[in-house]
């Protein structure tokens, strides 16, 4: 098969993490003792008493173990009207999809601090289908699940989550358009005033994963096509 009778998809699809921490971030101990007083040994009884103190702070914080999803470059075969790709390892045959590259993990967000938070994601970029894969049709889409209890994904600083994370339940648990998201922050978890993803080492991480649609008449380009999403952790 010629080259004119594929349809090139050149420099195409890198999806970025930014992590950023809202609340109180210092985590302080501390412990005083007071000293015993002077014993005086006479004839009538004495005694002495002490005082411990420890103080334990909030400590809002979240880290991101994968950090960057490259679906890389590649084009669609002649023979094929679009190409599906995702990050839980689908990526059609070579029928399909020629080039481009087959990931298994999606973003890994795990609560690493001491108290429950809520969440919310944001996207800047290339965030729409039509900007970050253009032509007839194409899709660019999200959903969140509870890391290791659906996902079975590794990279967990605590043991891996056996339960769900988010009390309430995740948002958008099936894949969602990116461009249904809000243009500042959306939360998948908790909002402004609720605070429900955990911080048990058993219940405290979450996947997001994304799949794109690319149709044979995608935007060719010599660069990357980025989008950038944030996360942002708070907590009371």
């Amino acid at each position: 098969m010629s080259d004119v009778s594929n349809k090139t998809i050149v420099g195409l699809l890198m999806v970025a993490l930014v992590i950023t921490v809202i609340g109180t971030i210092v985590s302080v101990g501390k412990m005083n003792t007071l000293n015993s007083g002077y014993l005086d040994l006479t004839g009538a009884a004495t005694s002495a008493s002490g005082t411990t103190t420890l103080q334990v702070d909030s400590n809002t914080a979240i880290v991101g173990v994968v950090t960057s999803l490259d679906f890389g470059n590649g084009f669609i075969n002649a023979t094929a009207s679009n190409c599906i790709l995702d990050t839980e390892g689908t990526r059609q045959s070579n029928v399909s999809c020629v080039g481009f590259n087959n990931l298994s993990q999606g973003f890994l967000i795990e609560n690493t601090g001491n108290s429950n938070i809520s969440l919310n994601m944001s996207c800047s970029g290339n965030c729409s289908a039509a900007e970050f894969i253009g032509g007839t049709n194409p899709s660019f889409t999200y959903k969140v699940t509870s890391a290791n209890t659906a996902n079975d994904q590794s990279g967990q600083s605590s043991s891996n989550d056996t339960g769900v994370s988010c009390e309430e339940g995740w948002h958008n648990s099936t894949y969602s358009e990116i461009g249904q998201l809000d243009v500042s922050t959306y939360y998948i978890c908790g909002d402004a005033t609720t605070f429900n993803f955990s911080y048990g080492d058993l219940v405290d991480a979450v996947v997001i994963d994304f799949n794109v649609t690319v149709p044979e008449d995608a935007n060719q380009t010599d660069s990357q096509l980025n989008a950038t999403f944030t996360f942002a952790a708070a907590s009371t």
